[in-house]
């Protein structure tokens, strides 16, 4: 049991029985998890102890973690700040030294922006590695699975390793086998010269910089600075790519596949203080109908 006696706390959009299920989804209030997810079971196999879930943003839809059943999660060095998302709430309690692992869902960096926010250790998986069940809003299609992937989030870079193994159960791939660096090649881009983005900041073109020194003093190949011109269409490429994945809609997974929200009248609902969910919800949906219309008959 190598993680005997270790406390670690869920992302609230994982089931941890008994626990808050909802994905900040106002219409969800009270709903609690029947059973545990299988990551939390191979957790607890482990040895690990689970202390309570964390905050999200309404149905993960946002790089913050705000919604209308729990509020705002702050990022813990700065109040004024928040803390990314959608995996928010735990990576600021872990920051914060109110947990020492957790485990978050990652569809388009929803482990690795908070951790960057706040300063931990994050890590999305290769796919089929940490099981992906009894997690709401559900997967919908194998599709999707490629995608949205459970990892772990830690304090210590060090504490990466035997947490996804824990977390993969049995069935984990030998990751402890070390990999031979000295026949890889390296590229690495700096910007995307973007205009219309928030510039790299020097101190993180500094440490890339570092890595990719160490990197060459490892390998036989030197490393190549490149530039990638479609780099900067790289988040509409994910956008395009996850609406026209064959999963449900999402104006209909926001009413639990019981209706289909209008997107449009929930925003204009927003402006007079009336709609059910929050701003960046409503666009989301409105977009998502946008880039894929025939998911909108």
């Amino acid at each position: 049991m190598p993680l005997l006696g270790v406390p670690f706390s869920v992302k609230e959009c994982i089931a941890l029985k008994d626990m808050s299920f909802t994905a900040g989804l106002y219409s969800r209030k009270g709903t609690k998890a029947e059973q545990d997810s299988q990551v939390i079971l191979n957790l607890r196999d482990a040895g690990a102890i689970p202390i309570g879930v964390t905050n999200i943003p309404e149905f993960l839809l946002w790089w913050d973690s705000y919604n209308k059943i729990y509020g705002r999660t702050n990022n813990p060095y700065d109040k004024s700040r928040i803390s990314g998302g959608s995996s928010g709430g735990e990576a600021a309690l872990i920051a914060a030294a109110g947990s020492v692992i957790g485990i978050g869902t990652d569809l388009g960096g929803s482990i690795r922006i908070p951790a960057y926010f706040c300063g931990i250790f994050g890590h999305k998986p290769t796919t089929d590695i940490v099981p992906i069940t009894q997690v709401f809003p559900e997967v919908g299609h194998p599709d999707r699975e490629k995608y949205l992937l459970l990892g772990p989030l830690c304090r210590y870079a060090s504490d990466l390793r035997p947490m996804l193994k824990a977390c993969a159960g049995k069935d984990i791939p030998n990751i402890d086998k070390e990999l031979d660096l000295k026949q890889l090649k390296v590229f690495y881009m700096e910007t995307d010269c973007d205009p219309l983005k928030t510039a790299v900041s020097p101190h993180i073109t500094q440490a890339m910089h570092r890595v990719v020194e160490f990197l060459d003093s490892k390998t036989v190949n030197p490393s190549e600075k490149v530039f990638l011109p479609k780099m900067k269409s790289a988040l509409w490429i994910w956008v395009c790519t996850l609406a026209n994945v064959e999963a449900p809609y999402l104006a209909h997974e926001l009413t639990e596949r019981t209706g289909r929200v209008n997107g449009w009248s929930e925003l204009s609902k927003w402006f007079v203080g009336r709609s059910k969910f929050r701003i960046s919800t409503s666009v989301n949906v409105i977009l998502y109908n946008l880039l894929n219309p025939n998911k909108n008959r």
